[in-house]
């Protein structure tokens, strides 16, 4: 956006400022999959708060977009410009989904094992009946295991 000239008219602006934050997205994506094939979570966590106000400001621009004639029109003459990024930035965010469920799912599973781990430690722990009826107690704790669904 610094380097426009001035004599661009208002809709011409609009334009490219959806184009240039359609790239930031572009880009910031990119980086984020590359981040998550490396399963580095706090990488991901670091960008949230870029990417989720990157991501109110192209929602802003396309419903502007929507509701003018003039930008729709606009956004015909670049089209070529335009749909080039859409498809990069529509990629990206297709393999980010992908990425990000298949993080959750890796985390969920190993949750999923540590509390069957606990589950089946606590029974062989458990108090159980002797050959002569009498109660054995050694171990019989209860346990209590839970976890925040977060990833």
């Amino acid at each position: 956006m610094n380097d426009m000239s001035p004599k661009l008219d208002k809709n011409s602006r609009k334009i490219n400022d959806l184009r240039e934050i359609m790239q930031n997205l572009v880009d910031l994506l990119s980086d984020e999959n590359e981040v998550l094939k490396k399963y580095d979570f706090n990488s991901v966590k670091a960008n949230i708060e870029k990417k989720t106000t990157l991501a109110k400001l192209y929602q802003a621009q396309m419903s502007a977009v929507k509701n003018s004639e003039e930008l729709q029109a606009k956004m015909k003459e670049n089209a070529g410009d335009l749909k080039e990024t859409a498809l990069e930035l529509e990629k990206q965010m297709k393999a980010n989904a992908t990425l990000l469920k298949a993080g959750m799912k890796a985390s969920e599973l190993v949750v999923e094992a540590v509390m069957k781990a606990a589950k089946d430690h606590r029974e062989q722990e458990s108090a159980s009946y002797t050959g002569g009826a009498t109660m054995n107690v050694q171990g019989a704790h209860n346990k209590t295991v839970s976890y925040n669904q977060t990833l």
